[in-house]
């Protein structure tokens, strides 16, 4: 997990004023969603624009299937819309 952190990936990219990240996590979703705070103090810390959006599943037992990212595709679609088209 480690070497597929965000996190080192994230570090190279500090001072890349094009670059924008978003980050969705459930809040309730434990360690991981610790992991998303931290990373975005990271961001904010490197001066890489991002977003943390944490979204309640609408099923517990199922954060990480269909339905939450059901919810989740229409907000992480417009985003990529504002920050990534329109710098086309």
């Amino acid at each position: 997990m480690a070497a597929n952190s965000p996190t080192l990936y994230a570090r190279q990219l500090a001072g890349l004023r094009a670059t924008h990240i978003l980050i969705m996590d459930n809040p309730d979703d434990g360690p991981y969603t610790r992991a998303a705070l931290r990373f975005a103090q990271d961001l904010g810390r490197w001066r890489i624009a991002h977003t943390l959006l944490l979204q309640p599943a609408p099923n517990p037992l199922a954060a990480h299937y269909w339905p939450y990212w059901h919810e989740a595709f229409p907000y992480a679609l417009s985003y990529i819309g504002r920050h990534v088209l329109a710098g086309r």
